[in-house]
């Protein structure tokens, strides 16, 4: 029997005896079992709609699911992360992980959208409360096509309870379309990805971490980052001379070591 049906077995046998809630993955040949506790649908890869720029304060225009700021740098961790995309393991996990603010669902998406141009299906899981109403967006995927393999983008990975996470690695839905990648995203690499990487190490799937590192770690660096965000304001705000607009002056604080503080210095 293989890893995903022994996985898929034994939480059906936990729903079963203890009533443990089996995840529903809203796609084809889902089992139900109580409500969903998350979701499987297609990354998205075009940037959300967002309202005029004129009406939204910074910190919202620089939401990561807008993508406004054009993505700059990380050249060597997306070469890092196509080597473990194509590398030879049937299953493998990679945590990203890194402070608030650093980039790595900025990361995510270009790798995600790169993934998806080299012809791998691109999926993201969200968790979703026992609790909570399914709502008509639950499970929306389109229909599975011939790929390379899987990529399932998991964010706030930190934030699942250690067993919906397991279910979402073995998740039937992710069977039959090549390898499976799966890229977890958090803040902390702490107990709960010790914990997460020893089950995974019982059944043979790979698993490995990688530090996400400053984006900026220099004052060079995080001056060419302020312009290039400082430079995409001015046309989203239809600024006539950005170039009015400096960097702070203590722009070599540590707290400038994180890409989201210098991009919310730049519209000025």
């Amino acid at each position: 029997m293989s890893w995903w049906s022994r996985r898929r077995t034994g939480a059906i046998s936990q729903a079963g005896t203890a009533g443990f809630t089996v995840a529903n993955t809203g796609v084809i040949g889902s089992i139900t079992i109580g409500p969903a506790t998350y979701v499987l649908e297609d990354f998205p890869l075009a940037p959300a709609n967002h309202p005029a720029p004129k009406t939204l304060a910074p910190s919202r225009l620089l939401a990561a699911r807008h993508r406004l700021v054009p993505f700059t740098g990380r050249e060597a961790e997306l070469e890092r992360l196509a080597g473990w995309r194509d590398g030879p393991a049937g299953v493998a996990a990679r945590l990203v992980y890194a402070s608030g603010g650093q980039g790595k669902t900025r990361l995510a998406a270009q790798f995600a959208a790169a993934s998806a141009a080299e012809g791998w299906l691109v999926w993201q899981a969200r968790h979703r409360p026992a609790a909570a109403t399914p709502s008509a967006a639950d499970g929306q995927r389109g229909t599975p096509a011939a790929g390379r393999g899987v990529l399932l983008v998991v964010d706030y990975a930190e934030r699942w309870p250690a067993g919906h996470l397991v279910q979402v690695l073995g998740d039937g839905a992710l069977r039959g379309h090549g390898p499976v990648r799966v890229l977890l995203l958090a803040r902390p690499a702490g107990l709960w990805w010790t914990a997460l990487r020893h089950e995974l190490d019982k059944v043979d799937a790979a698993a490995d971490e990688m530090l996400l590192a400053p984006l900026a770690p220099t004052r060079e660096d995080r001056v060419a980052v302020f312009t290039a965000a400082r430079d995409r304001f001015a046309e989203l705000l239809t600024v006539v001379d950005p170039g009015g607009i400096a960097p702070p002056v203590d722009l070599d604080e540590d707290d400038y070591a994180r890409v989201l503080t210098v991009h919310m210095a730049a519209p000025g």
